[in-house]
């Protein structure tokens, strides 16, 4: 009896478990659904709320570029380096360029910029808002929806501009400043992004940027729930904050696989 009643006490734990993750999903697409609609929602966008949402979008966005351009510029240089010398040395050189443009502009860059937005931008945003647990639609428009924004535009807009980056530093790197190669350059980019691979990219894209820009004021939004208002900062540990990034770049892993494995199978 003794071991049947640690059984049954043993699955009612896992039983409310399981319920108490599935009521945080529901609220966590509820949540995310209605940051969605005032996103598309003119009436976030009028005059009470433009200046909040044009300082997130330029402390998100213009602080990160330059460090992000220059770091990724001499690491960008270095792999370029690497794959042309291993090309040559194997005899495939005539890949290498589709090579490089597949592993930087496509899969590396998007991966790297998701990570470092997270980590400089809507990670500490998150923390700006953790005291806004059940902020009313006014707190919404004016203190979530414009860092959720901030952050979305600034992974697309470091991808695009780390991409063109990449795509310059490749063609410098393999025809140097001459204008001679343009052609075959154009071509070979159109060539690897053909209709699959850019709406996979785009998608991968957009699917990054929701997932930094929104996972951070969800877990914030859900941790502590029940305390005070003045402890709900406190009550947020560091085990949970590391939990908070590990479902972050799980779910930024989890899109790069996906996109990897719709892409080349």
């Amino acid at each position: 009896m003794t071991s049947v009643s640690a059984w049954q006490r043993s699955l009612d734990q896992r039983a409310l478990t399981w319920l108490a993750t599935l009521q945080r999903i529901r609220q966590a697409l509820f949540f995310s659904a209605l940051i969605v609609v005032l996103a598309l929602s003119p009436s976030s966008y009028g005059r009470a709320y433009r200046p909040h949402l044009a300082r997130h979008l330029y402390l998100g966005t213009v602080p990160i570029i330059g460090w992000f351009v220059l770091l990724g510029a001499i690491v960008c240089t270095v792999l370029i380096r690497v794959v042309l010398v291993s090309a040559l040395s194997y005899g495939v050189s005539q890949y290498a360029l589709e090579l490089m443009v597949r592993l930087l502009v496509i899969e590396l860059l998007p991966l790297a910029v998701a990570i470092y937005v997270a980590l400089r931008c809507t990670l500490p945003f998150g923390e700006q808002v953790a005291h806004l647990h059940d902020p009313l639609l006014h707190q919404l428009r004016q203190e979530i929806l414009p860092r959720v924004l901030a952050g979305f535009f600034a992974v697309i807009a470091l991808i695009a501009i780390s991409g063109v980056t990449a795509l310059l530093l490749i063609y410098l790197a393999s025809h140097g400043f001459s204008a001679a190669g343009l052609d075959s350059y154009t071509r070979l980019i159109g060539q690897v992004f053909d209709p699959s691979v850019t709406l996979i990219f785009s998608l991968k894209s957009l699917s990054l940027a929701s997932v930094v820009a929104l996972v951070p004021m969800l877990s914030n939004r859900f941790s502590a729930r029940g305390a005070a208002p003045a402890n709900r900062a406190a009550a947020r540990s560091t085990s949970e904050e590391l939990q908070e990034m590990v479902q972050m770049f799980a779910l930024v892993l989890a899109i790069e696989v996906t996109a990897l494995f719709a892409n080349y199978y």
